[in-house]
């Protein structure tokens, strides 16, 4: 398996829509509830701090896949812009968890805890998630 360092535009991606949730529901009354990371609401106060956190979490990843070529993020400041649909999102965590996922520590990582937080309330607010039948 081979492992590459997220971009910047893919780690502010998945902060945004742990704060604002998608493009599918930016409209809605439906209010986006809050996701967490390491016991921090995901706002714009901890946004730097989320987005360093994920990003040194791949970038443990990519140095324990290939030893030789470390990548350190010494520094990371959240930029806004679009919300991407719910589906785009779910893609999104997809790959960062498959390029996240090649530490000893990726299992017990709040990084992992935070997509599996993330993936559950996007698909919640996806299009009519709330109108298909729960039990047949």
């Amino acid at each position: 398996m081979s492992a590459f360092l997220v971009s910047q535009t893919h780690i502010d991606a998945l902060v945004r829509t742990a704060m604002r949730g998608t493009s599918d529901n930016a409209n809605e009354h439906k209010q986006w509830w809050p996701c967490y990371f390491d016991g921090m609401t995901v706002n714009t106060f901890s946004a730097d701090t989320v987005g360093l956190k994920l990003w040194r979490e791949c970038a443990a990843s990519v140095t324990a896949r290939y030893p030789r070529n470390p990548e350190l993020i010494a520094e990371y400041r959240y930029e806004d812009g679009s919300l991407f649909t719910g589906v785009q999102a779910l893609k999104l965590i997809a790959c960062y968890e498959y390029q996240s996922c090649e530490h000893d520590g990726w299992e017990t990582s709040q990084a992992k805890t935070f997509c599996n937080s993330l993936r559950n309330s996007v698909i919640a607010h996806l299009p009519g998630y709330d109108d298909a039948e729960w039990s047949l």
